[in-house]
């Protein structure tokens, strides 16, 4: 039955938006169902809560799951994925902790991964031990890729072992992006203490990188977008010798309000009882005028 609701779900819509990738992926452990809630403790603790935080590696070398595997690459362009994190959502989505679906799906841009080969793991805060998978494998095109016991499941390894390398910091809250400002959009976002390891915020735009801010930064103004609207996200980097990690996205959308062009053809015809009469032609980028102004100058 879950299968079948992703899968109609993508028919529906993701398929169109996601349509440049090579592969649309859902990552799912129906843990607390079909499986055994990924918890604190193994099988045997408190499941995960929503809002932990799952890493996705790329075995480049194809010896399996190691700490000589980086995060996946992001970004737009060749051998990019959309994401390398994501929080676990089962109680918002599944009715029970200890669980995930990717959403939204995870993607391959361009070219078909050489070698398709990824892992995830999910670090326990406070706690020496860590849940990996064995490797799966996307193929080219829409799939559901479960991850458990059951039969065509990818395993989940519970290590007795602290997490190594680059570990994605929490995310940055409050994000706010302005819609009414004219010439300008206002992002603004809480004071960043989710981690001392935090070296700086990246603030992106449509998926593009924008600037980078020191971690006491709180907010920015955009005046180089082109258009009107922009999707913005703040990062929070962590570096570690071998790796960069960042923060799962939270992305929010600003709108900003262009200045029209001025009115061409501007002319003036003496009236009869001291009128005038005043005569223009619109800009045609314009769509809709709220008002006119009008200034007489000095006799």
């Amino acid at each position: 039955m879950l299968r079948t609701t992703l899968i109609g779900l993508l028919v529906l819509g993701v398929m169109v938006t996601k349509g440049w990738a090579n592969f649309n992926a859902f990552l799912i452990y129906n843990g607390g169902v079909a499986e055994p809630a990924l918890s604190d403790s193994c099988f045997d603790g408190t499941p995960l809560p929503d809002g932990t935080i799952v890493s996705i590696f790329w075995d480049l070398d194809s010896d399996g799951p190691d700490d000589d595997d980086n995060l996946v690459p992001t970004g737009i362009g060749f051998d990019r994925a959309n994401y390398n994190v994501f929080q676990m959502n089962g109680a918002a989505v599944l009715g029970h902790a200890g669980a995930f679906i990717t959403d939204p799906l995870f993607t391959f841009g361009s070219n078909q991964p050489n070698p398709s080969r990824f892992w995830l793991r999910i670090c326990i805060p406070g706690a020496d031990r860590y849940w990996r998978s064995d490797i799966f494998s996307p193929v080219q095109g829409l799939q559901d890729i479960y991850f458990g016991s059951s039969v065509g499941s990818i395993p989940m390894v519970c290590v007795n072992a602290s997490c190594t390398g680059c570990i994605p910091p929490p995310v940055v809250t409050g994000l706010t992006a302005s819609q009414t400002l004219c010439q300008r959009i206002d992002v603004n976002w809480n004071l960043y203490n989710g981690s001392s390891l935090v070296d700086s915020l990246e603030l992106r735009r449509s998926g593009s990188f924008l600037v980078r801010l020191g971690v006491e930064a709180t907010s920015f103004v955009d005046t180089t977008l082109t258009g009107t609207t922009g999707l913005y996200e703040v990062l929070a980097r962590t570096i570690d010798q071998i790796d960069t990690c960042f923060s799962v996205s939270q992305a929010i959308s600003g709108r900003q309000r262009l200045i029209p062009s001025a009115p061409t053809n501007v002319a003036t015809v003496n009236g009869n009882r001291n009128s005038v009469t005043v005569s223009w032609v619109n800009a045609s980028s314009l769509q809709r005028i709220q008002s006119a102004y009008f200034a007489m100058a000095p006799m």
